[in-house]
């Protein structure tokens, strides 16, 4: 028998993961990215440097799949392959100039938007919430 909560709770996680996902999917198609893009984008500026492999494992897609993402970014001069300083086979990802700004604008965008989700708690709980998470995402990288 499952549990009610953990079914409640997962269908929760469903809901909220999907319209999120919706949401920033319409938002990004309207300022001329993809969702994936967006992400890239931001993935791309945290790792400094990232290689193709390493892209497509984060993004939990094939690296023919994140290659076409990729290929997209360079075609509109946000990102650009680099080979590697050290070993010339291996090639890099780096965000231009214009990806960043295009980054910046569209993250805080997103800044706005999970403020308006934020404003549906009460502020004295924004904490809780920010440990929980936390707390899921530690429990996820312990669990690799």
């Amino acid at each position: 028998m499952i549990d009610p909560h953990i079914d409640y709770l997962f269908s929760l996680i469903m809901q909220i993961s999907h319209l999120s996902r919706e949401y920033l999917n319409h938002y990004a198609r309207t300022k001329g990215l993809t969702m994936p893009q967006l992400v890239t984008l931001k993935y791309i500026t945290e790792e400094g440097r990232p290689t193709m492999k390493q892209t497509a494992d984060f993004l939990c897609i094939t690296t023919a799949s994140a290659t076409s993402i990729i290929d997209g970014l360079v075609r509109s001069g946000e990102v650009r392959r680099m080979p590697d300083k050290k070993d010339r086979r291996i090639i890099r990802l780096e965000i231009t100039a214009k990806g960043q700004k295009n980054l910046r604008r569209n993250l805080k965008e997103v800044e706005n938007y999970i403020k308006m989700m934020l404003k549906t708690i009460p502020e004295k709980d924004h904490q809780n919430l920010i440990k929980i998470l936390e707390n899921i995402l530690k429990f996820y990288n312990q669990n690799q």
